[in-house]
C-alpha cells in the first residue's frame, strides 16, 4: 500500500507543474503578472535544494517562450502608450483650430471602431455624420453633446470631409449617400 508520501514522491513533476501553473494563472489574474513568472524558477531552486534536481532542457524552453511572450507585451504595451499619446496630442491641435463650443464634442476616428480611419469616417459619414481628415494627418469625427452624428459642420481646416450629401437621401446600404470634398 502506497503512502502519501510515496503517491507524492512518484507524482511530484505533475503536482509541481500543476501548483506552478495554478499559482501563476492565480498571479496574473490578480495582476501579479511578474509575481507568477517567478514561481516556476523558485520551483526549480526549491527542487536543487532539496534533492539536488534541475528542470529538464525542455523546461528552460517552454519557460523562456513564455518569458518572451511577457516582454512582447510589454513592448507592445509600450508601443501602444505613445500611440495613443501621440494621438490625444493630434486630436488637441485639431480641437484647437475649432470654435471653443464645438472642441468638446471632436474625437478621434481611431477611437470609434477597429477599421482603419479612413473606412470609419466613412462609415459615420454614411451613418449621417461629419468626418474629417485634419492638416495633421488624424481622422476626426463631431457630435452633439447626447453624441448624435452632426451632418452639416463644416470644420475651420482639413484636407478632406466626408459628409452626407444635403439633402440627406438613403443610399442603397441603409446609410446615406455621402460626399468627400477636399480642402
Amino acid at each position: 500500500m502506497s503512502t502519501a508520501a510515496d503517491i507524492t514522491r512518484e507524482n511530484k513533476n505533475l503536482i509541481q507543474n500543476t501548483s506552478g501553473i495554478i499559482a501563476s494563472v492565480g498571479l496574473n489574474q490578480v495582476g501579479k503578472r511578474v509575481a507568477g513568472n517567478i514561481v516556476t524558477p523558485a520551483t526549480w531552486a526549491l527542487n536543487y535544494a532539496a534533492d539536488g534536481s534541475t528542470p529538464g532542457k525542455e523546461d528552460l524552453m517552454l519557460f523562456s517562450a513564455g518569458f518572451a511572450a511577457l516582454s512582447a507585451s510589454v513592448v507592445v504595451g509600450t508601443l501602444k502608450a505613445v500611440v495613443d499619446d501621440r494621438t490625444k496630442k493630434q486630436l488637441q491641435a485639431v480641437k484647437q483650430k475649432e470654435n471653443p463650443i464645438h472642441r468638446k464634442h471632436i474625437k478621434a476616428c481611431v477611437y470609434l471602431d477597429w477599421s482603419p480611419s479612413p473606412i470609419t469616417a466613412s462609415k459615420i459619414a454614411s451613418a449621417g455624420g461629419t468626418a474629417w481628415l485634419a492638416t495633421n494627418g488624424l481622422w476626426c469625427f463631431i457630435t452633439d453633446a447626447k453624441g448624435h452624428h452632426i451632418c452639416d459642420y463644416t470644420p475651420n481646416s482639413f484636407l478632406k470631409l466626408y459628409q452626407p450629401s444635403m439633402p440627406l437621401s438613403e443610399g442603397a446600404n441603409g446609410g446615406f449617400l455621402w460626399e468627400v470634398r477636399k480642402n
